[in-house]
């Protein structure tokens, strides 16, 4: 199961409350209008749940109101957030966080590790199919043991982390702060000495090849897991230009999967394996992760 059992009893608690507020939610069409998502992280592992309420601003007597009355009927939540943002892009992105109970973080544990994971940053929300993504991964890398590994999109650092004790070392790339903030953290709290996290935007960060290898050495294996929208043209080139000699990609999204295999077999890659994982049972959506070699 998916979705929390106390998810839809919150979910009316807060709509309760927005009503009561007299608050309009916010439109799409003109931008107007106050309350915007309710977004649920449940964590399948260590069963702690964050509930993160996002608004278009900050109003203390509304926080009050969440705190005082969701707490008092559901004291099981881990981390009650009060996220606002300004973007016009229907994105449940916080751009501001208000911890309003609880710890600012819920954690998770895949096999043998431990993930602390704030509101925005990026964690699969099926955390048992995800050990068996994550063991699919490995088994495409075939890794030898000595890779230097680069890890595109690494979000709170779970691949990178899962893969640490198979190779020399993995450098994760991604442009969330508080993604970034979290895979440091996750090594450190993981006793992992080999993972290196840069906040990097990978549409424009990995032009300089030359730069990159430098400082961070030549990846023998790259692991993609972009966004649903796939990699941006100058990420594909950028991946080109760096050359490893293997990359296993994980997409969501086959079609945006398809769209970026056929330029990079295009050049220089061969496309060697295709492992589907059914990682949202009962829907139409799955995860794919491929072996590319270098020709």
């Amino acid at each position: 199961m998916l979705f929390h059992p106390l998810a839809n009893d919150i979910l009316q608690e807060i709509r309760a409350i927005a009503e009561n507020s007299r608050l309009p939610a916010y439109s799409t069409h003109d931008h107007t209008g106050f309350w915007r998502f309710v977004v649920f992280r449940h964590a399948k592992i260590t069963d702690e749940l964050m509930t993160n309420i996002v608004a278009i601003h900050y109003d203390k007597d509304i926080a009050d109101e969440l705190r005082e009355r969701i707490m008092a009927k559901f004291p099981a939540i881990t981390s009650l957030i009060y996220s606002t943002t300004t973007s016009k892009a229907s994105v449940a992105f916080g751009e501001k966080e208000y911890l309003l109970s609880g710890k600012p973080t819920i954690t998770e544990k895949i096999g043998p590790y431990s993930f602390e994971i704030s509101a925005n940053s990026f964690f699969q929300t099926n955390s048992k199919g995800t050990k068996r993504l994550y063991d699919s991964v490995i088994e495409m890398a075939g890794f030898r043991g000595d890779e230097n590994v680069f890890d595109l999109y690494c979000g709170a650092g779970t691949i990178s982390l899962y893969v640490s004790g198979l190779v020399r070392q993995v450098t994760g790339f991604e442009v969330i702060p508080s993604a970034v903030d979290d895979a440091l953290r996750n090594a450190l709290n993981n006793g992992i000495s080999n993972c290196h996290f840069v906040r990097c935007d990978l549409m424009n960060g990995l032009q300089d090849s030359e730069s990159i290898v430098a400082r961070f050495g030549k990846p023998d294996l790259l692991i993609i897991d972009p966004p649903r929208g796939g990699m941006h043209p100058k990420t594909v080139k950028a991946i080109l230009a760096l050359a490893p000699q293997k990359i296993v990609h994980v997409s969501c999204n086959p079609t945006t999967l398809a769209r970026d295999l056929a330029v990079l077999c295009e050049n220089d890659y061969v496309l060697t394996k295709v492992q589907p994982v059914d990682m949202f049972p009962h829907t139409a959506h799955i995860e794919v992760v491929v072996q590319m070699v270098r020709k």
